[in-house]
């Protein structure tokens, strides 16, 4: 049996959600320490019987034998009664005999039409997760003349079963927030809002097309080292000083205003603190975000609360949920701010969804940031 360094290994399995090709490397390493011959990591729906696989010393073509004429009827993948097997499931290691008995295994077309002719007449599957109706298994198997799997060998597969697990929690967070970013992404294409996020070093980290051609292209703000200047240095002052006020209380200071032209002001920036897993930055960390505005459109328009009472029939207290969340907040933080409990933030919050046409916090802040009040 060869000899690995099972650290080595589990490096190798957490470096997997940033590199899901290493998936082939992973699980050869891990057939060559158990003595298999072969596996496949699958996502299967125990209703449906259809899902993905990974096969690995195995021809692709056999996976697609698998979907095609045995994914219904593999009596070791059978589930009677789903309800009772999802309140039962258990991340353990199950070698064939213990699902199944051998011999009602070895009497089924399943075993001798599809496992024997590709050499898998023993089988070790190793879960990983349930979602729903769908499992996720990495089953590895080898042929008869090995025998069947001993006790070691599933010791030495449970050794690495957690870590695999993480990995696999792990790509499904990455997942899941690199598509939230990929709404940002379009979010900041598409608002006519002037906006810029900047960490709590005060260096810009993200901002929407119309802040790059308001005011960059104009030439009223620039960047050097990836922090904010003005050219003038009274005003740049007078910028760094509101960011660092922002940054350090945690709160919307008074704005200011520019007058790149003598005795004209032009543009008002505000800024405004976002809360942590704020969708500016997807990150723990709190951001600042800085806006720009027209200061007569913004003194002719209605306030930010009133304008989200009228266009959306919000209540007071709605509109207020509805700006913290736009702000960046958690739920937690709404009801911190606005001195309510969490379960009456999260009914507001329903109604909100309900009277705005969202479903989600996402797509609420989709909504308030790509909306001026007053406008059409």
């Amino acid at each position: 049996m060869p000899t690995h360094d099972p650290s080595s290994l589990i490096d190798l399995i957490h470096d997997t959600p940033f590199n899901p090709t290493l998936w082939v490397e992973v699980i050869e390493r891990l057939n060559d320490e158990i003595g298999a011959d072969s596996a496949v990591m699958t996502k299967l729906d125990i209703v449906s019987h259809g899902g993905t696989g990974l096969p690995i010393r195995q021809d692709t073509a056999v996976w697609d034998e698998y979907i095609e004429q045995w994914s219904t009827r593999n009596p070791l993948h059978m589930v009677e009664d789903p309800i009772a097997y999802i309140a039962n499931w258990k991340p353990t290691i199950l070698r064939d005999g213990e699902w199944l008995d051998r011999d009602v295994l070895r009497a089924t077309p399943y075993f001798n039409e599809f496992l024997r002719p590709i050499r898998a007449e023993h089988s070790m599957m190793i879960r990983l997760g349930l979602d729903d109706t769908v499992v996720s298994n990495l089953s590895l198997a080898r042929r008869e003349a090995r025998g069947a799997f001993q006790s070691s060998e599933v010791a030495r597969a449970r050794r690495y079963q957690t870590h695999i697990m993480q990995a696999l929690r792990t790509a499904r967070r990455l997942k899941i927030d690199q598509a939230a970013l990929d709404q940002l992404d379009i979010l900041l294409a598409s608002t006519d809002q002037a906006l810029i996020f900047l960490d709590r070093d005060l260096r810009v980290r993200r901002m929407t097309a119309a802040a790059e051609r308001r005011l960059f292209d104009s030439g009223i703000l620039r960047l050097v080292n990836d922090r904010l200047a003005i050219p003038d240095d009274a005003q740049n002052a007078r910028l760094q000083s509101l960011l660092q006020a922002a940054a350090l209380a945690q709160d919307s200071g008074a704005p200011i205003f520019l007058s790149p032209v003598p005795g004209a002001v032009s543009i008002g920036l505000r800024t405004i603190p976002l809360g942590p897993r704020s969708m500016a930055a997807h990150s723990s960390e709190p951001f600042v975000l800085l806006s720009a505005f027209d200061p007569v459109v913004e003194k002719a328009a209605p306030t930010r609360e009133l304008d989200l009472r009228n266009r959306f029939r919000l209540t007071a207290a709605e509109a207020r949920v509805a700006m913290a969340i736009a702000d960046g907040l958690s739920i937690r933080e709404v009801a911190e701010r606005i001195d309510v409990s969490i379960h009456t933030v999260r009914a507001q919050l329903g109604t909100i969804f309900a009277k705005t046409g969202t479903h989600r916090q996402a797509d609420l802040v989709r909504l308030l940031l790509g909306h001026r009040p007053g406008g059409a």
